[in-house]
């Protein structure tokens, strides 16, 4: 191992760790300073990503494909993935003859002409506007034209072209556009396989600030807000949230009438972040709210034997009636367990024995009814011994 020092392409001057047999050394240094210097060659990447960047947001435009979703970096680089993609796809498609054997995913192998690749590509195009779905598949040009060629004979055979016209009637029914909209495009919501509520729009920051507001957080391809108990129902966040993007002047698909119509008529219940949940370790119940509130904080203090505990107030259970009137006071709701718990210690409280106590009779005579007590008693002894003298 030892250092060559040498000047690059790039004129400037640098060195290089050559390991290895000697005789090969100075021809490894030799070719290593064929090259430019690293800075330079850093700064040319740059410069040729910058270059094709710009490249494909034209052809982008020329081919009218939808814009990407992702960060700046991800989506600057996707469209670039994915105009090479297209190319190398394109130039698959023109080689075949007259038609190639799909193997779809059930199994069964169904034939496609060149028609047809072309229209599977412009469909995949503009079901796929993840930045992730195209540098996932970078130089995979083949496995994505599968990917494409597959979806568009699942979508032929699953929906048939009367069903899709009522889907598509169905949607123009499902979607609200505010009086005086201010957004173009429409925000569709879904429910995804896993129960989640997810939202889809292009990029754009006043919808970005909205749906994270209410909690959404980006999947990849969609802003995902998971529901659970302390979310509420899905049709009341899917109301909520369509509700929110119409009042800023964006046109929302809802995924079902029910849905568009709280959402209109301002029928669902709101979320909340002010819950009473049950600490199993500690085992009392835990004051819970979003964000700073010394108001709560000093109301919740209040109640007997509170302490802060785990970022939440913590209250004994046997102080569960306070904690009640708590509750609807400052607007919270019980969770499941919470409220499971409250119930069981009501019932072993209302199971005590029960017995009318009362208190000894704490009255005391004073000293000058005690001397006089004692005077009068002397004075019966003295009585006493004057008949027995």
């Amino acid at each position: 191992m030892a250092w060559y020092y040498g000047t690059y392409s790039c004129g400037h001057e640098g060195r290089v760790n050559i390991i290895g047999p000697t005789k090969d050394r100075q021809w490894k240094a030799d070719r290593h300073f064929e090259h430019m210097c690293p800075e330079c060659y850093e700064k040319w990447q740059e410069e040729e990503r910058d270059r094709k960047s710009r490249e494909a947001a034209e052809k982008s435009k020329e081919m009218e494909l939808p814009e990407l979703a992702g960060t700046e970096k991800q989506v600057k680089w996707a469209m670039t993935l994915r105009i090479s993609a297209i190319e190398s796809m394109l130039w698959m498609i023109d080689r075949v003859k007259d038609s190639v054997m799909i193997e779809c995913e059930d199994g069964s192998r169904k034939q496609m002409d060149k028609e047809e690749l072309a229209e599977a590509v412009d469909c995949g195009c503009m079901a796929h506007t993840d930045a992730r779905f195209w540098i996932d598949r970078r130089s995979e040009a083949h496995k994505t034209l599968i990917i494409f060629a597959r979806e568009y004979l699942k979508k032929e055979e699953e929906i048939p072209k009367d069903v899709m016209e009522e889907m598509i009637d169905e949607d123009i029914r499902l979607a609200v556009a505010p009086e005086n909209p201010v957004k173009p495009g429409i925000v569709r919501l879904s429910v995804s396989d896993s129960g989640s509520l997810e939202a889809r729009y292009v990029k754009d920051d006043d919808f970005i600030g909205i749906v994270k507001e209410k909690g959404f957080r980006w999947n990849g391809s969609a802003w995902e807000k998971a529901i659970d108990e302390f979310t509420g129902a899905i049709d009341d966040r899917a109301a909520e949230i369509g509700n929110a993007l119409l009042a800023n002047g964006f046109t929302v698909m809802f995924y079902s009438e029910w849905t568009r119509q709280m959402a209109i008529s301002v029928g669902f219940e709101e979320e909340t972040g002010r819950w009473i949940k049950w600490n199993a370790k500690r085992q009392m119940f835990a004051i819970c709210w979003d964000g700073y509130n010394d108001t709560l904080y000093q109301a919740a203090r209040k109640l007997p034997g509170a302490a802060w505990r785990d970022g939440c107030m913590m209250v004994p259970a046997e102080f569960y009636r306070e904690l009640d009137d708590f509750a609807e006071t400052m607007g919270f709701r019980y969770s499941k367990r919470a409220r499971m718990e409250e119930k069981r210690k009501a019932e072993e409280t209302n199971g005590y024995r029960k017995a009318d106590v009362r208190e000894p009779d704490r009255k005391k005579p004073t000293d000058e009814e005690r001397l006089r007590k004692v005077l009068e008693s002397s004075r019966a002894i003295i009585e006493d011994l004057k008949d027995e003298a």
